[in-house]
């Protein structure tokens, strides 16, 4: 990912640290890590760089531990500013991240759910705002006149198309084309 500071962040792999989050300004000198987030060899098991904002790049690191767990960390390009944000799941596929407002937006896919998270880049400021059933896929989320917009597949039905502020309560479907919005069954709008 080519941050907006022009550095390019990457994953790394070093004997002594094992794979770390790293940057480079295209020269030998500016190639460094970011940070040794679970020292030693055994590191973590992937970094995954996903959306940069405000000066700011945002990836998952995922862990080697027993459950899998996955963090959002945040780093500005120096070991100073790059750490950890919260843990937001365990073992789970990733979808688009995107800039809503001065957030960032994401979900993530634990089998058989969709969960909508949103960060303001603080542990207090991530959380998980939504659940959608949509076990088949994420077909569409991106921001469209101020709304969050989103819809997937579940059972080989579509759901119903959702928006979202950016909060849990304002955040749910607002019309089907014969949907499928709830484990229920379909429903028409």
């Amino acid at each position: 990912v080519l941050g907006d500071n022009d550095l390019f962040y990457l994953a790394g792999n070093a004997p002594e640290s094992g794979t770390e989050p790293w940057v480079s300004d295209g020269t030998a000198e500016g190639t460094y890590i970011l940070q040794d987030t679970h020292p030693g060899a055994e590191s973590a098991r992937s970094v995954h760089y996903r959306i940069a904002h405000d000066g700011i790049v945002y990836f998952l690191l995922h862990v080697r531990d027993a459950d899998g767990s996955v963090q959002l960390w945040r780093s500005g390009g120096t070991m100073a500013s790059t750490s950890m944000i919260k843990a937001v799941g365990y073992d789970f596929e990733y979808h688009s991240f995107l800039v809503y407002g001065d957030k960032i937006a994401f979900f993530n896919f634990i089998d058989p759910y969709h969960e909508l998270w949103v960060s303001d880049g603080t542990t207090e400021g991530t959380q998980m705002i939504f659940t959608l059933d949509a076990d088949n896929s994420l077909d569409y989320f991106d921001v469209v006149n101020g709304h969050m917009l989103f819809a997937g597949m579940d059972q080989g039905y579509p759901t119903a198309f959702h928006r979202s502020d950016g909060t849990e309560a304002g955040t749910g479907p607002f019309v089907g084309f014969k949907s499928h919005d709830s484990p229920s069954g379909r429903r028409e709008l």
